[in-house]
């Protein structure tokens, strides 16, 4: 059975459903197509869910800071929701890392005789942020005493924090886009199988049946690329996994800590603390269902919460999970329209819940404008 709207938007992570509530408040006739029963099922249920805003780009930093304003920081204002089920916890960010050296850092691709806290407190100035400083070595040591950080300097952000229940937030956007407007649909155990040009629009082939609609948005994550049309199937892509581990019994509360030195960064989750590496380990994986998301032990995080944190001698492994990991070799996503109505939001690995808040506004805007989005050309699919 055909099912017509103005836009159908595929995939319902925390973008999809993000994109859904932006149009949503525009009045705009909505189908979302989600292949899972619920929404969040994929990665944004295992992210991190971290709203840091410091980046090696000015104007990542910028983007991040602007989606924490819009959304994070004020979530029931936010969605209009009296019980949502995630909150942000604003409990700071502190990243650490050594001083600038001959080598430079690869796990973060900084360059010979760069300091990282001098890079991220530049381009968070250039970025607008301003609630943040720079922290020397025995001012850290005094600020953050339950963490070893002996000969490491830090930057210490305030406003930032996680999402917790990363899947709740995306729940939260899709009832609040309801809310706002009716003609917002969501599909569930919908997997788009293919999507072509139909008249003017574009037509999204399901086991349902076709969904036709005007304008197209792909934000499947990692799909995203093999339901484009080959002709359009244009980037270079590293894919890789991030694994993450669970550890229980942690002491104290604390920030949310982005460890440059260490490879890794931690956060709370619940009693316990939630660990992942920086940098993804290189996969071959040739398409995404080829992805294990099981998990039992991540020794590698375990060894860096350990060696990072006081008094986890006795933390027990609570378990652990892979994430796929899909980057443009730039490490940048892809924001762009890249057909006469055809958008697309993807390749935000390790971004989701940075920028979603921010990049659905600017995607909505350009949906009803007819354009391609404004202030994101950092992103745009032929750079």
């Amino acid at each position: 059975m055909k099912r017509t709207a103005d836009v159908a938007v595929v995939g319902a992570g925390i973008y999809g459903c993000a994109i859904a509530h932006a149009l949503a408040a525009r009045r705009v006739r909505v189908a979302m197509l989600e292949r899972e029963s619920e929404p969040a099922a994929g990665p944004t249920r295992r992210s991190g869910a971290c709203t840091r805003q410091f980046y090696g780009d000015s104007r990542l930093s910028a983007l991040s800071h602007a989606a924490l304003e819009l959304a994070w920081n004020r979530w029931r204002a936010f969605t209009g929701l009296r019980d949502p089920e995630a909150d942000h916890d604003r409990c700071g960010t502190v990243v650490v890392a050594p001083p600038a050296s001959a080598k430079g850092l690869s796990i973060i691709q900084l360059p010979p005789r760069v300091d990282a806290v001098d890079l991220f407190a530049a381009n968070l100035r250039a970025g607008g942020v301003t609630a943040f400083e720079t922290l020397g070595g025995p001012e850290l040591e005094r600020r953050f005493p339950f963490l070893r950080l002996r000969g490491l300097r830090g930057l210490w952000e305030r406003d930032s924090g996680y999402m917790r229940e990363p899947a709740g937030a995306a729940r939260d956007l899709a009832r609040a886009a309801r809310n706002r407007n009716a003609a917002v649909t969501f599909h569930f155990a919908r997997p788009a199988t293919r999507v072509r040009r139909s008249g003017s629009g574009w037509s999204v082939e399901t086991p349902a049946g076709p969904v036709e609609c005007g304008t197209l948005i792909l934000a499947a994550g990692a799909w995203t690329e093999y339901l484009l049309p080959v002709s359009l199937r244009r980037h270079r892509l590293r894919v890789g996994r991030v694994r993450t581990a669970f550890l229980g019994g942690l002491p104290v509360p604390h920030p949310v800590v982005c460890d440059v030195a260490g490879g890794a960064y931690f956060r709370r989750r619940g009693a316990g603390l939630f660990a992942a590496n920086l940098a993804a380990e290189p996969a071959t994986l040739r398409r995404p269902d080829d992805l294990d998301a099981r998990c039992n032990r991540y020794p590698f995080a375990e060894r860096a919460a350990r060696a990072r944190f006081r008094n986890l001698a006795s933390a027990s492994p609570a378990g652990a999970a892979t994430i796929y990991d899909v980057n443009r070799l730039d490490g940048n996503p892809v924001v762009d329209r890249i057909a006469p109505g055809l958008h697309c939001a993807w390749l935000f690995s390790g971004h989701g819940f940075k920028f979603a808040p921010a990049v659905a506004e600017r995607i909505a805007e350009a949906v009803v404008s007819g354009e391609a989005p404004r202030g994101l050309e950092a992103f745009a699919a032929g750079r």
